[in-house]
Formats: structure tokens, sequence, C-alpha cells
């Protein structure tokens, strides 16, 4: 296997350098501490996340679109299905998987939220129920899914998903 050594990651020359935070040290307008409350920086993430389970839920690809940062390094895992790369291709899979979905709704559980720089990652575990030609299944997977701070905002650039086995009691 061959590793491709990387001086900047994709997507960085979007914005200009940042330099990193000494550890501990958040800048000031990440405040949130005063009678109005601003917004904290993950607000911005956990919406995004938001809006990409709700555009599955729609099953629509417009909304999707939305999301997702368009390059050709942008990468996505199905549960059970290969590695997925370029936004043409993971595009063309949401169009298959809603093409074959008549319903579907996500609860999210254990959800953890982590941001360092231009960089933010979700996990949780999705509690899904879905509706398909092929029937009705309730099943969970565990969610990661990446995003990058751009110019258009936050874009979804990973999401990986895969599914939890069924535990079944001993008796």
């Amino acid at each position: 296997m061959q590793y491709e050594a990387m001086s900047t990651l994709p997507g960085d020359d979007d914005l200009p350098e940042e330099e990193p935070l000494p550890d501990g040290e958040v800048p000031e307008d990440w405040s949130v501490e005063g009678p109005g409350m601003k917004e904290s920086p993950g607000d911005d993430v956990i919406a995004l996340n938001e809006d990409f389970y709700r555009a599955l839920e729609a099953l629509d690809t417009e909304r999707m679109e939305k999301v997702w940062h368009r390059a050709e390094w942008v990468t996505c895992v199905h549960p059970g299905g290969p590695m997925l790369t370029g936004w043409g291709v993971i595009r063309d899979s949401w169009e298959q998987i809603f093409k074959g979905t008549q319903n579907i709704r996500f609860e999210l559980s254990d959800i953890g939220v982590r941001i360092e720089n231009r960089t933010a990652w979700v996990t949780c575990t999705e509690n899904i129920l879905h509706l398909s030609t092929s029937g009705v299944s309730n099943v969970a997977a565990a969610a990661t899914n990446i995003f990058l701070r751009t110019e258009d905002g936050w874009r979804l650039v990973l999401h990986h998903a895969s599914a939890i086995p069924e535990i079944k009691n001993r008796e």
C-alpha cells in the first residue's frame, strides 16, 4: 500500500493558513458568557449535520448538494458498501438510495462533536427506521461525519457509516 505524503490537507488552498491556538485557549469571539449568550462555533456544525440527516429523510438530492463540499477527494462509505470518492460518484449513490427508499427516519444518539481549526467531526449512532421496496427495517449504524470550513461555510467532506450488528440475548 502506498501513502501520499501531504504537506497540506485537501481543501487547504480554500482559505489562508490559520495559526493553531495553544492548548486550552479559546478565541475571544467564541465566548458564550454574558446576557447575550452568543452562539458557540459548534452550532453551525451541529446544524449542518442535522441538515444532512433531514436531506436524507426528505430523499432530496438538491438538499444533499447544499451540505457536501464538491471536490474530487470527498468520501462516503454507506453501511456495507465500498468507499466512494468524488462528489459526482457520491451524488449518484444518494440518487440510487433515494430511488429504492420509500421512507426513512433517523434518530441520532451518542452524539459527539469536536472542532479543530477548520475541521470538525461529528460521531453518532444512527437509529434508522427504513421502508423500502423490500420491506421495513429498524437498524443502527455508527457514523462519523467530517466537515471542512470553506469560504461557503462548513461543508461535509466525509460520511462513514457502519452497521452495528444486532446483539441477541442468550438465555
